[in-house]
């Protein structure tokens, strides 16, 4: 539907007032956004019907960074 709204929209000519670009080039974003959500999903689907696991994203992991329980810190004295 995104991509048939974009081919509707490009012979009209209109022009976006704010980025004077023309519109079809910035709905270009709705089309295009979807394709790659569905090209994730299916190399997602391809993954997981071979290898059984869905891949995950750890927030707390940072590369580059060392994890702090690898560091061999003294622990710190208690305060009393």
């Amino acid at each position: 539907m995104g991509a048939r709204f974009v081919y509707e929209l490009y012979p009209t000519g209109q022009v976006s007032p704010d980025m004077e670009m023309p519109r079809w080039i910035i709905f270009l974003c709705v089309p295009l956004g979807s394709y790659l959500m569905c090209f994730r999903f299916l190399q997602v689907a391809w993954s997981f019907f071979w290898t059984g696991e869905l891949p995950h994203h750890d927030a707390g992991h940072v590369d580059g960074i060392d994890d702090f329980d690898a560091l061999e810190t003294p622990p710190k004295e208690p305060v009393r």
